[in-house]
């Protein structure tokens, strides 16, 4: 996969990628780039009165353009509502995890991804270590709109993928 742009790493859907609430969502790396538009990725849900309510999506992370970096590290950046985007990412990652639905925690061959797990945030980067070309890594990330939020549910956040480029 050659890469004709300046940006060395790309975001895509993985192959289960339901909109809305029904479905399965998780698998392996699709070829549908992810759209940076709000919405795109998290479905609208209403505001909780009685209890948090949880939404998981999951992307692909894909190293198209050459060398090879060190360091890699995913952080989320500009945050609408602090609080609401938490994630988790790298090894081990498995291509076939998945959840039963994009409102339930996603299990995988590694078992079954809870709370603590989803460290990542806009101050935790989680660490990656090195790629190169035609790598990839997934991210799974979790919503939390808390009881009370009011009437603005989806929350605006930006991917960083750092690392040094060596070769």
């Amino acid at each position: 996969m050659a890469s004709s742009s300046a940006f060395y790493f790309k975001f895509y859907e993985p192959d289960l990628n339901p909109t809305g609430f029904s479905g399965e969502v998780g698998g392996r790396v699709s070829s549908t780039e992810l759209q940076p538009k709000l919405g795109y990725l998290f479905s609208e849900m209403s505001t909780p009165e009685v209890a948090d309510q949880l939404q998981f999506r999951k992307v692909w992370v894909v190293q198209e353009g050459q060398g090879t970096f060190q360091d890699v590290n995913v952080n989320v950046v500009n945050v609408e509502h602090t609080g609401q985007i938490h994630f988790v990412t790298g090894a081990p990652a498995p291509g076939a995890d998945s959840a039963s639905s994009p409102l339930s925690y996603p299990t995988g061959l590694y078992g079954t991804l809870g709370n603590s797990n989803f460290t990542g945030n806009v101050d935790a980067p989680i660490y990656i270590g090195s790629t190169e070309q035609d790598d990839s890594f997934s991210v799974w990330i979790r919503q939390t709109i808390p009881t009370g939020a009011g009437t603005d549910a989806l929350s605006s956040f930006a991917f960083q993928v750092r690392g040094t480029k060596v070769t």
